[in-house]
């Protein structure tokens, strides 16, 4: 695994669809999440350029999410995050987006977090935006 780039992103404002998984659980029940709400998401316009995770003691909240254009009122069932700008550690991988995401955040946790932990804090993005690289974003603190 390749160590990652350490860069400033501005600040960043995105909505979209929450639900909270336990760690248990997570791996198997996120992709049924972005599988079982395409149709609505494909209604709405809500792309999933992002998984936002929101890291918890007793799991994370995520969020499929878009970046927010202007002040539109939000969709029916969608929720708006907000980042300010900071400094991210970002991770890069190809290859079919399920298992190539998966396997960086396994590679990450086991190999790069043990040593980042105290440098890194409560947010990954997983950004979809530019497949089939893949990258993951670890807020820095």
């Amino acid at each position: 695994m390749q160590e990652p780039q350490k860069q400033e992103r501005n600040a960043l404002k995105a909505y979209g669809i929450q639900k909270h998984f336990t760690y248990d659980n997570c791996h198997r029940e996120i992709p049924l999440f972005w599988k079982n709400t395409e149709e609505y998401r494909r209604s709405i316009g809500l792309t999933g350029a992002f998984g936002i995770c929101i890291m918890q003691e007793d799991g994370m909240d995520y969020i499929i999410a878009d970046p927010c254009k202007g002040n539109d009122p939000l969709p029916e069932e969608c929720v708006l995050w907000t980042c300010e700008a900071s400094d991210w550690y970002i991770f890069h991988k190809e290859g079919p987006c399920t298992q190539a995401i998966q396997s960086l955040e396994q590679e990450v946790t086991e190999t790069w977090m043990p040593e980042h932990q105290e440098d890194t804090g409560s947010v990954w993005i997983e950004v979809y935006a530019s497949m089939p690289d893949i990258q993951l974003w670890i807020k820095a603190e």
